[in-house]
């Protein structure tokens, strides 16, 4: 008997209709019921809906009008800055998506949606290149959200910054949040020392990864980043007494640190140190696998071919190799005695 029940009934089954593929019927229904309802957060809704409706069957202009209307009200504002964001990417249209965007860094409340936000932005990225992804998120400092969102809307910044080749931008904006604290401050000096870990060379270099990721060892990510940092460390400088420790070390600096040409390093350190160990054709392999230079993987190779009777040369080869099944045993019981000393 409720004329109002009735109204959001229809507006719903219309919604229904929409989202189950049935756009005609379903854009009836939520014009009957945007016709006569009064303002307010359910006709705003219709209007959200419609407008989506509209624009996935290209009648954009009336489509853009319907959000526009369901803009108006805060209870779905937010929505339909979003769904202005997204069409705007899906229709080519860069100034809707940008208004759409500057419309949700503006909105307290699309904090909560931090997420959602950061996936237009990659999308953006994707369809126009990371420099116009990046310049979506240009007011995303001034965004009026809570720190940790916020942080993480800027790191989503930097890393299309950093796609788009503008490095020193990007580091720039990670360190500014990385000067903070919670958990996106952690994110980026995680990102900081991800970086500087990816470029080193040595052992100093790795060490001056520690200060960056010391003030946020509260967070676990952090604490785990840190101890395979350390134990890394440890590993190499065991190297000295025992040989097989660089061993070690390289695959942690590959595997847990994310640094290639340390491992490099410390693969070919194990080489030179033992030379008669059966596994030093598995760690020039696995120093061939991370050097990208052609000259320097030549180099490799031609170590490699004095160990062409080595069960893991042979392997490599797709050939039968003998006693590889009890080698790698060997070496996985030494490598897990060693690491847990």
């Amino acid at each position: 008997d409720s004329e109002s029940v009735r109204l959001g009934a229809r507006l719903s089954l219309g919604v229904a209709r929409v989202m189950g593929g049935d756009v005609d019927a379903g854009t009836g229904l939520l014009n009957e019921a945007i016709r006569d309802l009064p303002s307010g957060p359910l006709r705003a809704e219709g209007h959200l809906w419609r407008g989506r409706a509209l624009l996935s069957v290209g009648q954009v202009d009336v489509g853009w009008w319907d959000l526009d209307q369901a803009a108006s009200e805060e209870a779905v504002r937010l929505e339909a800055a979003l769904t202005r964001v997204a069409w705007g990417i899906r229709t080519g249209n860069v100034d809707r998506a940008r208004e759409g965007m500057n419309r949700v860094l503006g909105m307290r409340e699309a904090g909560a949606r931090v997420d959602t936000v950061a996936a237009l932005a990659l999308a953006a990225g994707h369809a126009w290149g990371e420099e116009r992804g990046a310049a979506l998120l240009a007011r995303a400092d001034s965004a009026p959200w809570e720190r940790t969102p916020r942080g993480m809307i800027l790191l989503t910044r930097a890393s299309l910054l950093r796609a788009a080749g503008d490095t020193a931008a990007s580091t720039r904006e990670v360190r500014r949040v990385a000067d903070g604290i919670g958990p996106a401050a952690a994110e980026a000096r995680m990102e900081l020392a991800a970086w500087q870990l990816a470029r080193a060379q040595d052992l100093v270099d790795v060490r001056g990864a520690l200060p960056l990721l010391l003030p946020a060892v509260d967070d676990p990510r952090v604490a785990a980043l840190t101890s395979d940092l350390q134990a890394t460390v440890a590993l190499a400088e065991r190297g000295l007494s025992e040989p097989l420790a660089w061993f070690a070390a390289g695959e942690w600096a590959r595997d847990r640190l994310g640094a290639p040409a340390l491992a490099r390093g410390l693969f070919l350190a194990y080489v030179d140190a033992a030379p008669s160990d059966p596994w030093v054709a598995k760690a020039l392999l696995a120093a061939l696998h991370v050097t990208e230079g052609e000259g320097d993987r030549a180099w490799i190779r031609g170590r490699l071919e004095g160990r062409g009777e080595s069960p893991y040369v042979l392997a490599a080869r797709g050939e039968p190799a003998l006693g590889l099944e009890a080698l790698e045993e060997e070496l996985a019981r030494r490598l897990q005695e060693m690491r847990t000393r």
